[in-house]
């Protein structure tokens, strides 16, 4: 492919090069006339984070999402998700996971880890108590229920003044727990300094 070519004779020089936005103007036109092909896209965007145009690399995975079919957004939203976890700009971060949460709810655990990493405890255990209380949710990780309800239970006692999205519950910041979490769960929570067993 021309594009990949242009590409492999410049990847030597440094980033700064005019050579490189040459090329970015070389995919600008292609993408004119290919704006259907998502392989284009995500080698245009993969140029772009080399370059660390974090701003122009944002509104060309958006252009992308918007000239593809929906048939087609999970191959940019695997790529562009990596991309915001990498770009150190969490508020970006969390509005384009926020957008991909709408498409595929079920990427919550990849979200809500990257909460913790940021201290948006708050944000991320109300996302998971809601995957949770869904009934068809599934975890990507392979996690049983009974696990994330127990790794919620330790999130809300460990950062039990970050989270006020969730009802307290006998002196911990925690969402009802079904039956079969109850013995677990209890105790959990009477086993970490702060919190209170809702016995």
């Amino acid at each position: 492919m021309y594009l990949r070519e242009r590409r492999d004779k410049i990847k030597h020089k440094c980033i700064t090069d005019p050579a490189y936005e040459s090329l970015n103007n070389t995919f600008e036109r292609a993408l004119v006339f290919m704006h259907k092909m998502p392989r284009i896209w995500l080698d245009y965007t993969k140029l772009l984070q080399l370059q660390r145009k974090v701003t122009k690399t944002r509104h060309v995975y958006d252009r992308a999402l918007r000239s593809l079919p929906i048939t087609q957004h999970d191959k940019i939203w695997r790529q562009y998700t990596a991309f915001v976890k990498q770009a150190n700009v969490p508020e970006m971060a969390c509005r384009v996971f926020r957008r991909f949460l709408k498409l595929d709810p079920d990427i919550v655990e990849e979200y809500t880890e990257f909460l913790g990493k940021h201290g948006q405890w708050n944000e991320a255990a109300t996302l998971m108590a809601e995957a949770l209380n869904r009934e068809s949710f599934v975890s990507k990780r392979g996690k049983s229920k009974h696990q994330l309800w127990l790794e919620l239970c330790d999130m809300c006692c460990k950062h039990a003044q970050q989270i006020t999205g969730l009802k307290v519950c006998g002196g911990a910041r925690a969402c009802a727990l079904p039956p079969v979490c109850a013995c677990d769960v209890h105790r959990r929570l009477a086993g970490l300094p702060g919190c209170v067993s809702g016995r």
